[in-house]
């Protein structure tokens, strides 16, 4: 295969690329042999078919299934060969070809620059873990109460902390009943309420006392002939009636706490005879968590003293779509960002492009490093992180991997798992010194 490249700017690249005439056949062949065997034609069995009556039938058919066939394979082939590493999305033209003659076409792509990764093996690297705070310790404990407190009626009013159990009703606009009346409703009193309007209005109630409570649902669906997207807001009232107090009581921290308690980790349940048990368990919990993020900062603080010691020129436009896309996200969630948005998107593009810069650098390291390395992912470690989303979620992972497809996203989460092995390998191939925060 011959390939001729010219250089029209800076960072794109026309590859000219001719297939010999023998590669060529080879492949025609393949698909008039698969139209054959598909085609059922009249007078012939399937399969039986001459060429000359495939090709009188299919010949466009199976002029442009070629040309898809090879293009893509000889463009990858010509890339390899040329170690061009591609960041855009090939635009193809002046395609000729005729049978029983070589296949001619151009690529126009902008493509990284070279990149030759130097220091990333045998890296010096310290694990500093933090030691487990006694007071994460006592926090988990606290929860662990928490979960197993009990609720108990009392003869007083309510207050932070307790729940109210109510019976409530909805009223129509005359201040009659709109519904059956909803019975034994758990009201939570303080912040953490589902309905706030409830545990505001239940507040310093008795078991007996009648309460009411003004619910507003703010939503954008069409009303009196508003604009669509127009935000309305619907009213309810409600009447309620607190049936009891309950206040909330934390079991002792001791024993009998502990051996209620179950921890699973995979398919193994372990449970507790003591305190001391419990808590030593959770030491070694929280340990492994300290653990993890101590190593997370040992493979940043390898990556950033990478990024700082292999220098190469970045290219512009691969910072700008990095921008465009920080810039739309920044807008999205600033409703601040108004008035003369040319201005404030211009100072904004200037306070990022630094860290942009610095993210592609980073990123094209990465990508050089795996090349070096020959590390990819391959498809089934993308459905396997798909399923883990999926369980994490609670969805299933063919609707998390179609919606993924449809946004284009799988490339993306691709290459999050790529860079995720290219930091696992620099890791692993470093030399760890491990210490302590305090040295």
């Amino acid at each position: 295969m011959k390939v001729a490249i010219e250089e029209p700017a800076k960072w794109e690249r026309v590859l000219t690329v001719e297939v010999p005439a023998e590669d060529v056949a080879r492949d025609l062949d393949d698909v008039y042999r698969e139209y054959r065997d598909r085609a059922a034609l009249p007078g012939f069995r399937r399969g039986k078919a001459p060429r000359h009556v495939i090709k009188a039938r299919f010949g466009k058919s199976i002029h442009f299934d070629l040309l898809e066939r090879i293009i893509p394979r000889a463009y990858r082939d010509a890339l390899e060969q040329e170690q061009l590493v591609p960041v855009s999305e090939p635009e193809f033209e002046s395609v000729n070809y005729e049978e029983d003659a070589p296949l001619s076409f151009q690529a126009r792509v902008k493509v990284a620059p070279r990149v030759a990764p130097t220091g990333y093996r045998g890296m010096a690297l310290r694990l500093d873990v933090e030691p487990v705070a006694e007071s994460h310790v006592a926090e988990n404990l606290e929860s662990i109460r928490e979960r197993h407190a009990d609720f108990v009626p009392v003869e007083r009013e309510s207050a932070d902390g307790d729940i109210v159990m109510v019976d409530y009703e909805r009223l129509d606009p005359e201040g009659k009943p709109a519904d059956q009346m909803t019975k034994g409703f758990p009201v939570a009193i303080g912040d953490d309420s589902l309905v706030p309007e409830f545990a505001r209005a239940m507040r310093g109630a008795k078991a007996g006392d009648e309460r009411a409570a003004t619910v507003e649902h703010t939503h954008a669906e069409p009303h009196d002939g508003a604009p669509e997207g127009t935000p309305h807001t619907h009213v309810i009232n409600f009447r309620l009636f607190a049936r009891e107090v309950r206040e909330k009581r934390l079991p002792p921290l001791d024993d009998a706490l502990a051996q209620k308690v179950e921890t699973r980790s995979g398919d193994h349940t372990a449970s507790f005879g003591t305190l001391d048990e419990l808590r030593q368990e959770i030491q070694r919990r929280l340990g492994f968590v300290e653990e993890a993020r101590a190593r997370q900062r040992m493979a940043d603080a390898a990556i950033d003293r990478l990024v700082d010691q292999n220098v190469f020129e970045v290219p512009d436009f691969l910072v700008d779509q990095l921008l465009e896309g920080v810039e739309a996200r920044k807008e999205d969630a600033d409703p601040m960002i108004i008035g003369d948005r040319e201005e404030k998107t211009k100072a904004l593009r200037v306070e990022l492009r630094p860290r942009a810069e610095r993210r592609v650098r980073r990123s094209l390291l990465l990508s050089a490093i795996a090349r070096e390395e020959k590390l990819a992912v391959s498809r089934e470690e993308v459905s396997r992180e798909v399923v883990r989303i999926a369980r994490r979620e609670g969805r299933k992972a063919e609707e998390v991997w179609d919606e993924l497809e449809k946004a284009d996203a799988l490339g993306g989460l691709r290459e999050r798992l790529l860079e995720g092995k290219v930091v696992e390998f620099i890791v692993e191939n470093g030399v760890i010194e491990r210490g302590s925060p305090a040295a």
